[in-house]
């Protein structure tokens, strides 16, 4: 991956400083997304879940990796373009999952590049949703702590849980 690489994730309207009827390309810098930190703000209805989920589209097109944990089931439809693991608490889910698969799903995300929905939505108690999202994340982020690879995890909903 190059310093300067590059995932586009909207265009502009025609308009004030647009170039062109279409307006020009918004992109973001893909080593930023993947080492960095960052959120996406808005008031409700403003896009920051299509932001997110064009973003996770657009890193899944050129192969990068990625966790996402789904706090409302928002992310299944990814499935229709793309191999990704769902897990989580329902029969929908390709694999059901406790927190003692945390180690698991960290290893799969990070050392087999393996994209990953954690989908805690169908879990009926929220204590348990929290304690596999806790173990995701601490083996997950003490895996990428020793690998040093560009990797994003992404929260949706942050706030709820």
């Amino acid at each position: 991956m190059s310093r300067n690489e590059q995932i586009t994730v909207a265009q502009t309207t025609g308009g004030k400083g647009a170039a062109g009827p279409r307006g020009r390309s918004v992109s973001l810098p893909v080593v930023e997304l993947l080492t960095g930190r960052g959120f996406v703000t808005g008031k409700s209805g403003s896009g920051k879940s299509n932001t997110a989920s064009v973003v996770a589209e657009e890193l899944l097109s050129q192969g990068f990796g990625l966790l996402i944990i789904d706090v409302d089931g928002e992310y299944y439809g990814l499935k229709e373009q793309f191999e990704i693991l769902h897990c989580g608490a329902d029969e929908e889910c390709d694999v059901q999952v406790t927190a003692d698969h945390g180690e698991r799903l960290a290893s799969l995300a990070l050392e087999r590049n393996v994209p990953i929905i954690l989908d805690v939505s169908g879990f009926i108690e929220d204590e348990v949703a929290d304690d596999v999202v806790a173990s995701v994340a601490k083996h997950l982020f003490a895996k990428a702590k020793k690998q040093k690879q560009p990797f994003l995890c992404l929260v949706e909903e942050v706030h709820e849980d």
